[in-house]
């Protein structure tokens, strides 16, 4: 395939798009929409760096017509055992004791299917992340401070695991300049250890809108990454 017709590149077209519409929808008081809409560019970037990565030509052209499924966390161990991911696994778990991909029994400290599954809770409309909890008892779409910022988080996390996988695709790849903005701290995190309670900015939305640049906690993506890439 040329570049143009690589997986990733295919993926990514819908899942800009699932991105902008987060932030329309966001903004418009649907923040339970835009967490699904999160979950979705979420998973077209996994599914499209799956194909990517271990070079299923064919079973990419199926996928685009609708003849072969890919599950997310199917694709999640395929690319946590492809061996281009092995270095930054064991980087990160070194850092954090966790990783970007992780299989049974660890699969609690994936970075990818604990957001996965965040944002899952949105889009099956579990009881505390419902359309009018979210909103605090409105049946229409109004402000609500600690809502709007707890997607604003959620988008942060996504955007961050996004450009990891892209870069993981395509190793050529020049992250621009916006990666130095983007959280990837450890205290960032939007998972947390079962049966401890949560720090995460996600579920401090209300305090996550008063932030000024300075104030929140961010690291340069690109430096994390220039590590992995191809000697």
């Amino acid at each position: 395939m040329t570049e143009e017709q690589d997986a990733i590149n295919y993926t990514m077209l819908d899942s800009a798009d699932a991105l902008q519409a987060c932030i329309f929808s966001a903004l418009s008081g649907y923040y339970q929409v835009a967490a699904s809409c999160l979950r979705s560019a979420l998973e077209l970037n996994v599914i499209g760096a799956y194909f990517q990565l271990l070079s299923k030509t064919s079973e990419f052209d199926r996928f685009n017509k609708g003849e072969y499924e890919v599950k997310f966390g199917n694709a999640c161990d395929c690319l946590f055992d492809h061996p281009s991911t092995q270095r930054l696994h064991n980087y990160i778990n070194s850092k954090m004791d966790c990783s970007v991909f992780t299989k049974k029994p660890r699969d609690d400290k994936s970075w990818a299917r604990n957001l996965y599954g965040k944002l899952s809770h949105f889009a099956h409309s579990r009881p505390t992340r419902s359309a009018v909890v979210m909103r605090e008892g409105s049946t229409g779409p109004i402000c609500v401070a600690n809502s709007f910022g707890r997607i604003y988080a959620l988008y942060l996390d996504t955007m961050s695991l996004s450009y990891v996988l892209v870069k993981l695709a395509q190793h050529t790849l020049k992250l621009p300049d916006v990666t130095r903005f983007v959280s990837f701290s450890e205290g960032c995190r939007l998972w947390h250890e079962p049966g401890k309670e949560s720090n995460s900015i996600e579920d401090r939305g209300d305090q996550l809108i008063g932030w000024s640049e300075s104030e929140f906690p961010r690291r340069d993506l690109r430096q994390d990454l220039s590590i992995f890439a191809p000697s």
